[in-house]
């Protein structure tokens, strides 16, 4: 079985992972028309000669590096399918990704204003078979039944690894933002889709633990918290403007964005930064209990000492001591 899905592999310095990304794509049960692979401007180019030669792979290339919004772009650009596919150079899909994908777009009323995405394992690459999977089953529900509202409050919880969109779709409401370099780009870009009206469906059972694809936890991934946190305040505070309809949400979602941020330099053993953004969350949230409770664990090692040196003062005074 085939279809007219082109998939757009965007490619740097991955050598070692593309084949592995490959092999997803030539394996699976519904063979899509093509893998566009975009070198943007690796030192050592992409490899795709060990792919079958019944699927056509064409490899675009940058002069120079433009980072990963700009490839996605030129690869949607080349790309000769009415149905366009991403997958990164470091994960893979499971094998039926694309059949159950292209099953559920089929026995939609509005394929062309879908957006059919899955879920994904997120795993340590030495470790593939642990891990976690994302978007939580909730979050999943959420996004069905409104998905601009979920990706405004809950950040990215689409993966992009597993997104089938109808190209029409990008080149009405527009490609990635090319400037958003920090990770963010197909955050926008799905968040952008959702505020268009398009409706969202999931592929996956969420409740029987299915996903489509794998992320990897290389060490060497495209995002980093605090520059994604910088395009998202960004991104956020656009949407808003050129949405009425989301407008209401910009204090909460901002909010929402510092959290996350804080959460990140908590884990990261950076306390103190990270209190400085649960603070911003709660004064743009009041009454969202989460930074609450964030500043109160911050807080808590100096109030107990604060109170036991209180109590050892108290103690000494009743003893008669100084």
């Amino acid at each position: 079985m085939s279809a007219p899905i082109s998939v757009v592999i965007p490619f740097y310095r991955g050598e070692a992972r593309l084949a592995r990304a490959l092999r997803s794509v030539e394996r699976q049960t519904l063979r899509p028309r093509e893998i566009v692979v975009v070198d943007d401007g690796s030192p050592h180019p992409p490899r795709v000669d060990g792919v079958d030669a019944a699927l056509p792979v064409r490899v675009v290339t940058h002069p120079r590096n433009r980072g990963i919004p700009a490839a996605r772009n030129s690869g949607v650009r080349a790309a000769s399918g009415e149905w366009i596919a991403f997958l990164d150079q470091d994960d893979e899909w499971g094998r039926d990704k694309l059949e159950r994908q292209w099953r559920l777009l089929r026995d939609s009323p509005r394929p062309e204003r879908t957006v059919v995405f899955g879920r994904c394992r997120v795993a340590a690459e030495a470790a593939p078979q642990e891990g976690w999977l994302f978007p939580p089953a909730a979050a999943v529900t959420r996004v069905e039944r409104n998905a601009a509202v979920t990706l405004m409050l809950r950040g990215n919880v689409v993966p992009f690894i597993t997104l089938l969109v109808h190209r029409g779709a990008l080149e009405r409401f527009g490609a990635l933002d090319e400037t958003l370099t920090g990770g963010s780009d197909d955050y926008e870009l799905v968040l952008r889709l959702a505020a268009e009206g398009l409706a969202f469906r999931c592929s996956d059972a969420p409740r029987e633990g299915g996903h489509s694809a794998a992320h990897y936890l290389t060490g060497s991934n495209y995002s980093d918290p605090e520059r994604f946190f910088a395009d998202e305040v960004v991104l956020l505070q656009a949407l808003c403007r050129r949405y009425p309809a989301v407008a209401p949400l910009r204090e909460k979602s901002l909010a929402r964005a510092h959290y996350r941020l804080a959460r990140a330099l908590d884990g990261a053993g950076d306390p103190q930064r990270a209190l400085s953004h649960h603070r911003m969350a709660r004064a743009l949230d009041p009454y969202w209990l989460a930074p609450r409770g964030a500043l109160a664990i911050h807080h808590a090692p100096g109030a107990l000492a604060g109170w036991l040196a209180g109590a050892r003062g108290s103690l000494r005074r009743l003893r008669g001591g100084p």
